[in-house]
């Protein structure tokens, strides 16, 4: 799964489960179940295995390669071969999400995702925020994995004071690492 199917189907669940969705948006706890859950469903897809908080990521998706494992050794151990393919953070504090990025830069697979929150009536400055957090990002040692594979930043609307029409608002931002910069996923 790719950075732009991964965004299509997260956002998908906000027509298709829409009224769920706006049930439990104010109610943090309530909410990061609801998603963790949608977000399974969509890692669950096809013949991949889904788990939650592996390595203390939110959500992983791999897939299995051990009965490909043949033992001609003599060593009795668990069989144990997979490849990690998605890892997936979820942050409702809306000034806590850079942890996420941070977290996931040091993680090499070929999708990672992290949904954040920036409050509604400052969306324009999603670029800015992105920007910030880029900057930092190049003062990693984990450079080489940050460009690896797709990272995609989702980002929604927070302090929406109850208003339903400024609910969600998600959008979505793929790392260029050319430019070394996320950029948005139209």
């Amino acid at each position: 799964m790719d950075a732009r199917t991964f965004l299509q189907r997260f956002q998908n669940i906000f027509e298709e489960k829409r009224s769920k969705a706006e049930e439990t948006y104010y109610n943090n706890t309530v909410f990061t179940a609801f998603i963790t859950e949608e977000i399974n469903n969509i890692l669950s897809e096809g013949k991949h295995e889904k788990q939650n908080e592996y390595f203390r990521i939110d959500a992983i998706r791999w897939s299995g390669r051990a009965d490909h494992m043949t033992d001609t050794t003599g060593v009795r151990l668990k069989k144990h071969l997979w490849d990690l393919e998605i890892a997936v953070e979820h942050e409702n504090d809306p000034l806590d999400w850079m942890d996420e990025i941070v977290k996931l830069s040091h993680i090499a697979c070929p999708l990672r995702v992290v949904i954040g929150y920036m409050p509604w009536n400052k969306r324009n400055e999603d670029q800015r925020y992105l920007d910030h957090v880029s900057k930092w990002l190049k003062e990693l040692l984990c450079k080489d994995n940050v460009q690896r594979g797709e990272f995609l930043i989702i980002l929604g609307n927070c302090d929406t004071n109850g208003v339903k029409e400024r609910y969600f608002g998600y959008k979505g931002y793929l790392f260029n690492s050319e430019h070394f910069r996320f950029e948005p996923l139209l």
